[in-house]
């Protein structure tokens, strides 16, 4: 009887640990579709990155990697106040590396100077915009082979998320 309480006891807390290994791989949101996006975002605009800058920054006792995007306007679609076109727009997304240390933020969006993009951004009380729902809320403008249309990619790194319902977060 007791090495089967042992058996159940190892089966229950390698099952925790196979979990909890499974979730920090990921990152828990609440899941918008493009109307939620709108409607959380301060500002919706397309542009270009132009330049992305790395910095460490303190969090609690430690430090992380955090990146400041510097977006070209080239559209706007809904405005927080003071963004126009053609003005140069620092976006803030949280891990990156410099060198060879760096932090992960699971589903934190990725970039690349020179590429067009679509964001939908949030206004933090600093000023300073983030863009709504991590990933959620970054496309990738791309040219459609067929058709020469601009067309909108959602960033690969959303399929790292754990998307909740609003409605039901549990």
């Amino acid at each position: 009887m007791t090495r089967f309480n042992r058996l159940q006891k190892f089966l229950a807390v390698s099952s925790a640990l196979l979990l909890i290994s499974q979730i920090s791989y990921s990152t828990m949101v609440i899941s918008m579709d493009i109307p939620t996006l709108i409607q959380s975002s301060c500002s919706v605009i397309l542009g270009e990155v132009v330049d992305i800058e790395k910095n460490w920054v303190p969090v609690s006792n430690d430090y992380q990697v955090e990146a400041t995007l510097v977006i070209k306007v080239e559209k706007v679609f809904k405005s927080c106040p003071g963004i126009h076109v053609g003005d140069l727009v620092p976006v803030m997304r949280p891990g990156g590396s410099i060198g060879d240390a760096g932090t992960i933020v699971p589903g934190s969006p990725t970039f690349m100077s020179g590429r067009k993009v679509l964001l939908f951004l949030m206004e933090l009380p600093n000023g300073s915009h983030i863009i709504t729902g991590l990933s959620q809320g970054k496309f990738r403008i791309m040219r459609d082979s067929d058709t020469l249309d601009e067309v909108a990619i959602q960033d690969k790194a959303a399929g790292m998320l754990h998307l909740v319902d609003s409605s039901n977060p549990s």
